[in-house]
């Protein structure tokens, strides 16, 4: 919405008239100065800006506007118009903003002595611009002296203007923000207009009230309707910009209260009006419109108080943008919201590069609009992470991820980063528990608990109770004890979708039958919260813990709620899910004596999971999973040489990341930092190393590096070797203590033995179920006991003590090889292996 009132420029000093037909010196140096600023205006968002160019141009102006002003007696009203203008230049052009004052207010004095008011309120108005930036105190104890004069004289339109300009100040991401006194300005605004029966008025003061209250997030969202209601009441064809900002409001309101089905019909309206009969011609190139006042007499000329909005092509991409948004939840079954989303990033490059963008601008205004168009690109991005994340289409996450970081890193405005790097840091947070990446994720999210009672902070609280309770953490007191932080809040949000996913979460929590009726009542609410939302996501995780722990004891209820779960599963377009779900079925066909389609649903579930998986963990478990696969083994336990070569894959790709941090580290640490040619730091050592030794300066030591890694590899080796003989004697010996407890079980009670035989011989289908009892015991093999934690620490400690001693020496080689002087002492590593056995002999190798 516009910055300030656009307020028309006094009479004379807006012409464009050649100068042939000027006959007035003065004229012509203003003539001159308009010339040079729409020149210069003309490239202020263009890539070919040339700021030297620029600069020269609005010098120029400024020095005809100085002419006009200090060489020629003028009449008083052209004077004090003059220097309305001069004035406005220097604001919107320069730095100097003490003698715009200085200019302003003898500007003043002279349209108060000859009684020109609306000269004398124009000035005011800008000088309550321009104080804002260096004593906003003193410029809004100025503003209210004017609103109170200007009502006092019954003149409305300057009342106006003033009251718009207070609440747009009061809304700016300023240390004198405050919501309340803005909302307060623009009732006191409508008000008037409700008096007067400036219709118009009326209907945009209400609009920029839910505007503000709508910024609150769901606590605005009752204020915001009643002031849409107002605005309704109003017919707003007549000024288009007024109905689309309606619209796009009413649009925001229901999708902050999570009403999804009533967002897309709304959605469906507001494109429909765009495609009708909107006189896109005669929509300024600037976005400016006007908004008509009553005269103040009867008989008086009618006024326009000037805004300044959204230029058409911002209006599409903005709409695109929302369309997108409200169809992430469907994105899985039709993906159009990302088509919706990428449409908008299109237009907005567009714009960017100023070839979609004919109007003229000030260097800062260009700025103001290029960082709106960078920000409203950023959130196209993240939105579009949200569309990726949804159907674990990780690739494009990751990708849209990073251009969403850069495009953060090139917006300029401090007070938009801060706006937006929570949801940057939130969407990373999704992406990193999506892949598997817990610690970093959970990182991520707690860093943004400060405020526990947002949208925000809750739904980064229950991501991060997810993965405290997790099979990895298993921390269910920290989970249970962040839930409770949130509870009073998530439990009772205006949002129903933030209480559906609190009470999913809460379920897992629970553990498995305790609590049978909570359990149902929790269900069964998130489960008619996300079908009327037709949020078919989460509609699956509520219907598989459905499946969990309610159908669970009943096989034929259990399969049939697991094939609605998988249904709803593939409207949602999650692929993780899928497998998932496709798994439970399986399970539940499985039961239900149904193998042979159980054996479908499995291999299905399979091919989903390694689709999924290629992202999660590409580290030593995943090429481990990867050389069993290749094996042929059934199971987890590899040989001697298959535990070798994996462990050693994963350490290559590690050192070969990290060597070049390694090379300026031992740099920085061989070298005082007074010691010329030393680095002040890891950047400017990659560089200088990278300039003055090309890449294979970055990868000195890199070669004894791959001995660090056969380090890692014997003592992976080891340790899984030793892990498995510990299991096996605790096995063992777990074995021989239950042989002993039957034997003596079977002694004293010799009938219970013979009643399971019994039983099955007198079923029908016994030879069916011996089978699936055979399958299910092979499957799942004698449970050893766990490890102990002393048993970890000296298997570790023993794996450890018989790597170093075989590959210690490689570290003293390494070090040698990437201090400064290497290159000077050591020809190669062979090279430094050969001096240090001559000079020191074997005990060189294991220094320190």
């Amino acid at each position: 919405m516009g910055d300030r009132p656009a307020l028309d420029p006094p009479p004379g000093t807006g012409s464009s008239s050649s100068s042939s037909t000027i006959t007035e010196p003065h004229l012509l140096f203003l003539a001159l100065a308009d010339s040079y600023l729409n020149t210069a205006h003309s490239t202020g968002i263009k890539d070919s800006f040339d700021n030297d160019v620029y600069q020269t141009l609005v010098t120029a102006a400024i020095r005809c506007l100085e002419a006009a002003l200090y060489e020629f007696k003028l009449q008083p009203k052209f004077e004090a118009a003059l220097r309305l203008r001069y004035a406005s230049v220097l604001e919107e052009e320069t730095e100097n903003v003490t003698d715009a004052e200085q200019i302003l207010h003898k500007g003043i004095l002279i349209a108060g002595k000859n009684n020109f008011q609306d000269l004398k309120f124009a000035m005011q108005h800008l000088l309550v611009r321009i104080m804002f930036r260096m004593k906003p105190k003193a410029a809004f104890i100025l503003l209210g002296q004017q609103m109170k004069e200007t009502e006092v004289l019954s003149l409305a339109y300057w009342t106006y203007s003033f009251r718009f300009l207070l609440s747009s100040l009061r809304t700016q991401r300023t240390d004198e923000q405050d919501d309340n006194a803005a909302v307060s300005s623009l009732r006191s605004a409508a008000d008037l207009a409700k008096r007067r029966e400036d219709h118009h008025v009326y209907a945009l003061a209400s609009l920029m009230e839910a505007s503000i209250l709508l910024g609150q997030g769901i606590a605005g969202v009752d204020g915001a309707k009643k002031a849409l209601a107002k605005s309704q009441s109003v017919p707003l064809q007549d000024v288009p910009q007024l109905a689309f900002l309606f619209q796009m409001l009413d649009i925001m309101s229901t999708t902050i209260q999570g009403a999804m089905s009533e967002t897309d019909a709304k959605m469906k309206v507001l494109q429909e009006h765009l495609d009708g009969n909107i006189p896109w011609k005669l929509w300024p190139a600037d976005g400016t419109f006007g908004i008509p006042v009553k005269p103040l007499y009867e008989r008086g000329k009618p006024e326009e108080l000037k805004f300044r909005w959204l230029p058409k092509g911002d209006l599409w991409a903005l709409v695109w943008f929302l369309s997108g948004s409200t169809r992430t939840h469907s994105n899985g079954s039709d993906k159009k919201a990302e088509a919706c989303l990428m449409r908008g990033q299109e237009i907005i490059d567009g714009l960017l590069s100023g070839n979609g963008d004919p109007g003229l601008y000030s260097v800062e205004t260009a700025a103001t609009r290029i960082n709106w168009r960078r920000l409203l690109k950023l959130s196209l991005t993240l939105q579009l992470v949200y569309c990726y994340a949804g159907r674990s289409a990780w690739d494009e996450a990751i990708s849209a991820l990073r251009q969403a970081e850069t495009q953060f890193g090139n917006i300029s405005d401090e007070s938009q980063q801060r706006f937006i790097k929570p949801w940057l840091i939130y969407t990373t947070a999704v992406v990193r528990h999506g892949t598997g990446n817990l610690n970093r994720a959970l990182t991520a999210y707690q860093s943004l608990l400060s405020d526990r009672t947002s949208e925000l902070g809750i739904l980064a609280a229950l991501n991060s109770v997810l993965i405290a309770s997790g099979p990895r953490t298993k921390n269910f007191r920290q989970a249970q004890d962040l839930l409770a932080s949130v509870a009073d809040f998530a439990s009772t949000h205006r949002n129903p979708l933030i209480q559906g996913a609190y009470n999913v979460v809460k379920v897992a929590l629970e553990k498995k039958g305790d609590n049978l009726n909570v359990v149902r009542s929790l269900l069964s609410t998130s489960n008619r919260i996300f079908r009327q939302s037709g949020v078919h996501h989460m509609l699956t995780i509520t219907l598989a813990l459905v499946c969990a722990r309610v159908f669970n004891p009943d096989p034929h209820h259990h399969a049939n709620m697991s094939r609605a779960t998988l249904d709803c599963a593939v409207k949602s377009g999650d692929r993780l899910w899928q497998a998932t779900t496709r798994n439970m079925l399986a399970d539940a066909l499985a039961r239900a004596n149904r193998e042979t389609e159980a054996k479908t649903f499995r291999a299905a579930s399979e091919q989903d999971r390694r689709v999924v998986e290629q992202y999660l963990n590409l580290g030593y478990d995943q090429i481990k999973k990867r050389v069993a696969e290749y094996r042929g083994y059934q199971g987890e336990e590899l040989s001697s040489l298959d535990y070798l070569l994996s462990s050693g894959a994963a350490g290559v790709a590690s050192a070969a990341l990290t060597n070049p941090v390694w090379v300026v580290k031992t740099r920085m640490l061989t070298s005082g930092s007074r010691t010329p040619g030393a680095y002040r730091g890891l950047a400017e050592g990659l560089s200088r190393i990278t300039t003055e030794e090309g890449a294979r300066g970055l990868f000195r030591g890199f070669a004894p590096s791959l001995f660090g890694v056969l380090q890692a590899a014997i003592q992976f080796m080891a340790y899984e070797k030793l892990k498995i003989w510990r299991h096996s004697n605790r096995q063992e010996s777990s074995v021989i203590s239950q042989n002993r407890q039957q034997q003596s079980q079977s002694s004293s009670k010799p009938q219970d033995a013979a009643i399971p035989t019994a039983n099955l011989a007198h079923n029908g289908n016994s030879s069916k179920e011996m089978l699936g009892y055979e399958r299910y015991r092979q499957a799942t093999p004698p449970q050893s006991p766990a490890l102990s934690n002393i048993d970890y620490m000296a298997l570790s400690a023993l794996s450890k003590v018989f790597a170093g001693a075989l590959t210690y020496p490689y570290q003293v080689i390494r070090s040698r090889l990437q201090t400064h002087d290497a290159a000077v002492v050591y020809s190669s590593a062979r090279n430094a292996v050969f001096q240090t056995w001559r000079s020191q002999g074997i005990s060189g190798f294991y220094q320190g």
